[in-house]
């Protein structure tokens, strides 16, 4: 505590003091901070005026100055004055202090006033000292230094800090700038030059090669990332100079390279042979030069592959030949296993070689030299390349790497071309033809087909399956191109399965495997589909034989019911045509539905032709009937085929051609035509009908023969079994039994078809005299020796396991069927004798009658016999045109007893009743006519109906003679008639594969012709090989002359196949075929004509009515008419009717006809 007043005074001054400093210190504080805010911001401004402008030393120093300028005046005037120029004033900080502190107020600030101004006087004012102790006393506690307030230090804090962020901000961004400004304002008297604005970079560098080799010299521009922060920014630079020095400093060459798409600049040195310095420059703006470093192109003599060659070995069992390739040439393929060899020669002696295979493995080559060589075994792909090191040690450089491709002998692949399907009904041949197509890339080692036993009744199925080898020798090859050149195998096989000792209903799985002949990675197989075969019983055979036979009887009942219907229609039309002038558009729209109607009844019966030939091969196939059965099926069905007539297709054209035209007279004319025509098809379709159910007659008797036959073996291997058999032989007396039962399951269903055949011949009239009196004696033959029974005692004893008596029941029931048989066949011959009688003597009076109308239409042709310009009365015309009617009607009615007749006969020819058609028609036009008194022309109309007459008479003389003369015949059996038969088979499949090559060279432009051609080349080989065989068994019975030249067959069978395999379709193969074809059926005739049986069609005779020329011999029409009467005497008329038919050729003669 102050003691004294004067203490008091002076203790408060100096705490104002303090106050005053305070005030000092923050002024001198706020005055530095606006002066360090001012030195930043002039040194901000002084860098960025040297980043902007870049001034010289000069200038630069210019800045400096400016800015120590700047910066002693922002230290003095900012900082140092104020406080300088800032005293001491007591009454102005008692001032504050008492605005500070309320209590104080003024109260400070008065009393050291009063107090400092009583220490003047010369006497002490005791108030003024009293309010000075009593101010003192309360600012005691007061803190005097509060009064200095810090608000203006904080707003110069602020603001200061402020300017300095935002320096501090510039600097940040632009710190490369403003960095370089202040190191040159720093270096104020160095020289700074501004840098390129962008380099020059070689990406070749340093290039080290060897000698002759090229080197590619590259070069990018790169700009300056100070100056251009985008490239897109830096000038563009389109060219440069390159130069080349030698090593000693020679400049060698100067060139001007230009920047390609990719902004880079390329020049390629070649076959560079020293050492070379380069670089490359650029000059900016035309003064300023800017260039790149220099680099080397070192040339080095290093030891390099001259050249090489590469040879290949393929394994043997690729029977490839070696392979060399062509030099320095080292990509290849190779068949896995394929031995290599590399030579290489290199540029200078080696001391060691390798291959780097894969770029990994080392392979040793052998070096003597400069050569280098190495072997080896291809076993998977590889990549190699050379490497050499020379006897100075120096190494090659990395050479070019060189592929081989390791080709791997793939899989074989089969595929069954024959048979088309999975299931395949096996014919009682018991051999199939199988036909497989196999290939591989090199060959073949085995094929084979593997079946087993999967289904039987009387025996175990196999689980295993046996193995048969197919000789691939046999092959059709060919080759094509896919992944290289493949074998191809068409392999036709024959399989015959009677060995297997198989019974009707086994079933038979097999496929057909191949192998090839890959010996070094092992033997690969490959396999076909699963494959049954089904061996069928022979009813269900004659079953399905039935069924088709009914469908075609059904078909042609069809055929027959629309026929009637187009004939009722165009019968409508013409009814309706007589009623009117001219036909109408209700008329023509009715005939052109009838022309349409009549297309759809030609299409319906070629598809019955078609159906009929595969119902024919079918019983060909299997057996199923007699040749002599088969030849009538072969007649019916050319009868079939012969129904739509030429004379039909052209009476539809010219319908057509009249409704074209809208004429209504040719429209009449044609449409009665037509009408003619539509009858004619309905006959045709009639005997067809009839013709059917006769042969359907003869092949139930063979199928009936058969059945007894198949029973009768049976039966024997079933006898002799038994006879074999022991009491103590359960299973096999078993088995025994189970077949005996099957076998009376049989006899079953033969008597079933017995009574079907009974029906069928009981159907027919009696006037055709089917041997009804035999078939009854055959029944009671059945019934007395009761074949049933001794079956069913025959099982009944294998039951008691009584094999001798079953077999004596076999034994007996064998002999009783033997006589079945032959009766069978004896009503059969005598059916077909019966039948041909009854034709032959139809024949006979036909051709008598036919005479007769021939020589009463030569008469009444006479009558008409005028003069030139006689004119005949009204009732002569009438009385011969009645005369004539008669004839006609006589004519009409001899046409359909032929029509009659030729329902009971294959070998009646359509051109019987074609000649009786013609007749008809002339003596038609006759009447006309004379009905209109037109004698002339009326008489040539006879002459041709007569003529029509005599043709007929010819034709059927000529066919009875045939008939009698197939009658004479022995028919005769053995070789010789099976030699024939197989001709005859030969040479339908023949003619069936020349049908097929013409059908396939029509369509030679279509897709999957080369595997068509294939199958016709197997074909033709089958034929070939079968042909063979017969030649073979020709020699060995010594018939060599009996079928002709066989061997100039095989030859010309075998180009064919030949020209089959290359696909080489031409008419000349056609040509060739069709010469096979005759030369075959003059071998068939051949055989007919040493006596077997004979098959022939009858042919239409030739016309002997022809008008003789003037200056014909009279001895040339006597050796004609000769000739005529010799063949009379042939056909067997009798004596009067020979010598009636002699005078009336003789008057033909006279006559001059």
């Amino acid at each position: 505590m102050p003691e004294t007043r004067n203490d008091i005074y002076a203790v408060l001054t100096e705490r104002l003091r303090a106050v005053f400093r305070k005030e000092q210190q923050f002024m001198l504080l706020g005055g530095a901070m606006r002066a360090l805010a001012a030195i930043f911001g002039l040194a901000l401004s002084v860098a960025l005026s040297e980043s902007i402008f870049r001034f010289s030393g000069a200038g630069r120093l210019r800045l400096l100055v400016f800015f120590a300028s700047g910066v002693l005046f922002a230290i003095g005037g900012l900082t140092l004055w104020p406080v300088f120029r800032h005293q001491f004033h007591l009454e102005d900080i008692a001032k504050k202090v008492g605005v500070k502190f309320p209590v104080l107020h003024d109260k400070l600030l008065n009393a050291l006033q009063i107090f400092h101004d009583t220490q003047d006087a010369e006497k002490s004012n005791p108030f003024a000292e009293a309010e000075l102790e009593r101010v003192e006393k309360s600012a005691r506690n007061l803190d005097f230094l509060e009064a200095v307030g810090d608000e203006k230090l904080k707003k110069n804090a602020v603001f200061s800090g402020a300017i300095l962020f935002v320096i501090s901000v510039c600097f940040a961004m632009f710190h490369a700038d403003l960095g370089a400004a202040v190191h040159r304002l720093q270096y104020f008297d160095k020289e700074f030059i501004l840098p390129d604005p962008f380099k020059i970079i070689s990406l070749s560098k340093n290039i080290e090669i060897t000698k002759g080799n090229d080197a590619l010299l590259r070069f990018r521009i790169a700009p300056d990332s100070s100056l251009f922060k985008d490239e897109d920014d830096a000038p563009e630079v389109r060219k440069l100079n390159l130069k080349l020095v030698d090593l000693q400093g020679f400049e060698l060459q100067k060139l001007t390279l230009f920047a390609d798409s990719s902004r880079h600049f390329s020049y390629k040195l070649r076959s560079q042979k020293k050492s070379v310095v380069y670089f490359a420059e650029s000059k900016e703006n035309g003064d300023r030069l800017i260039k790149s470093e220099k680099y080397q192109v070192n040339v080095v003599d290093r030891p390099r592959v001259e050249n090489f060659r590469v040879s290949i070995f393929p394994p043997a069992y690729s029977r490839r030949p070696r392979l060399r390739l062509e030099e320095n040439f080292g990509d290849a393929s190779a068949l896995v296993g394929s031995k290599i060899l590399i030579e290489a020669e290199a540029s200078k002696p080696l001391e060691t070689a390798r291959l780097i295979l894969n770029d990994s493995l080392l392979q040793p080559m052998s070096a003597n030299g400069s050569v280098a060589t190495v072997r080896f075994s291809l076993k998977n792909d590889l990549s190699y390349q050379f490497w050499l090191k020379d006897s100075l040690g120096f190494e090659s450089e990395k050479s070019a790497t060189y592929q081989l491709r390791a080709l791997y002998d793939e899989p074989p692949e089969i595929r069954v071309l024959q048979p088309e399907e999975k299931q395949v009904d096996l014919p009682r041949s018991l051999a199939i033809l199988f036909v497989v197509q196999i290939q591989d890339d090199y060959g073949f080692k085995k094929l084979a087909i593997r079946s087993r036993l999967a289904k039987s009744e009387f025996a175990k199925p196999s689980e295993n399956f046996s193995e048969t080898l197919i000789p691939l020798k046999s092959g059709i090859s060919s080759s094509r191109k896919k992944s290289g050149s493949e074998l191809i195998l068409t392999v036709p096989y024959n399989w015959d399965l009677s060995r297997r000792l198989l019974s009707a209903g086994d079933e038979i799985e097999f496929y057909g495997e191949v192998t090839d002949n890959d010996a070094v990675s092992g033997f690969k197989t490959a396999r076909t589909e699963l494959y049954r075969l089904r061996l069928p019983t022979l009813d269900e055979l004659f079953t399905d034989v039935e069924k088709k036979e009914d469908s075609a009887f059904d078909e042609v009942e069809k055929q027959i019911e629309k026929t009637k219907a187009v004939q009722r229609r165009l019968e409508t039309v013409q009814n309706d045509l007589r009623q009117k002038r001219e036909a109408d558009w209700q008329d023509r729209k009715q005939i052109e539905e009838t022309l349409r109607k009549q297309a759809e009844l030609e299409k319906n019966v070629e598809s019955l032709a078609q159906e009929l030939e595969k119902l024919m091969k079918s019983l060909e196939k299997d057996k199923l009937a007699s040749d002599e059965t088969l030849q009538k099926y072969m007649e019916v069905q050319r009868l079939m085929s012969e129904i739509n007539s030429p004379e039909l297709q052209q009476a539809m054209q010219k319908m057509q051609e009249a409704l074209k035209k809208m004429n209504d007279a040719q429209i009449r004319e044609a449409l009665k035509n037509f009408s003619f025509n539509e009858e004619q098809v309905r006959k045709r379709l009639e005997r067809t009908l009839e013709l059917l159910k006769r042969v359907q007659i003869e092949r139930k008797f063979d199928e009936l023969n058969e059945r007894l036959s198949q029973m009768i073996e049976k039966e024997e291997s079933l006898r002799e079994q038994a006879e074999r058999g022991r009491p103590d032989d359960a299973e096999k007396l078993r088995e025994l039994e189970k077949e005996q039962s099957a076998l009376n399951r049989e006899q079953e269903a033969f008597e079933r078809e017995f009574k079907e055949l009974e029906e069928k011949l009981r159907d027919f009239p009696r006037a055709d005299k089917m041997p009804l009196a035999e078939l009854d004696s055959l029944k009671k033959m059945q019934q007395r020796d009761d074949v049933p029974g001794d079956m069913q005692q025959a099982e009944q004893n294998l039951q008691k396991r009584n094999p001798q008596a079953a077999a004596k029941k076999q034994q007996s029931a064998i002999a009783k069927m033997q006589k079945q048989r032959e009766k069978l066949s004896e009503m059969k011959s005598m059916a077909q004798l019966q039948n041909k009688k009854q034709v032959m003597e139809a024949l006979k009076n036909a051709a008598q009658s036919a005479i007769v109308l021939s020589m009463e239409q030569e008469l009444l042709r006479d009558d008409f016999s005028l003069e030139r310009g006689d004119i005949p009365t009204t009732d002569e015309m009438r009385r011969q045109a009645g005369e004539q009617q008669a004839i006609l009607e006589n004519v009409q009615l001899l046409k359909e007893i032929v029509t009659q007749v030729g329902k009971k006969s294959t070998q009646l020819g359509s051109r019987l009743t074609h000649e009786l058609n013609r007749a008809e028609t002339h003596m038609q036009e006759a009447i006309s006519l004379a009905s209109s008194r037109n004698a002339y022309r009326a008489k040539p109309e006879m002459t041709a109906a007569m003529e029509a007459l005599n043709k007929f008479a010819d034709q059927t003389g000529q066919t009875l003679s045939q008939m009698m003369q197939q009658q004479g015949q022995s028919g005769g059996e053995g070789d010789g008639s099976d030699m024939m038969q197989q001709m005859r088979n030969l040479s339908d499949k023949q003619g069936g594969l020349n049908q097929q090559t013409e059908s396939a060279m029509g369509e030679r432009l279509q897709m999957g012709q080369g595997e068509r051609m294939l199958q016709l080349a197997a074909q033709q080989r089958m034929i070939q090989e079968q042909l063979r065989k017969l030649q073979e068994r020709q020699m060995k019975n010594g018939e060599s002359k009996l079928l002709g030249d066989l061997g100039k067959m095989l030859e010309d069978m075998e180009q064919v196949a030949r020209k089959l395999e290359q696909q080489d379709l031409s008419s000349e193969l056609i040509k060739r075929q069709q010469q096979i074809l005759s030369r075959m059926l003059e071998s068939t005739t051949a055989l007919r004509k040493q006596g077997f049986e004979e098959n022939r069609e009858a042919l239409a005779g030739k016309d002997i009515f022809k008008k003789t020329p003037q200056e014909l011999q009279s001895e040339d029409r006597r050796s004609r008419l000769q000739d005529a009467i010799n063949r009379l005497k042939e056909q067997g008329f009798s004596d009067d009717y020979r010598k009636l038919i002699q005078r009336y050729y003789e008057s033909l003669e006279k006559d001059g006809l």
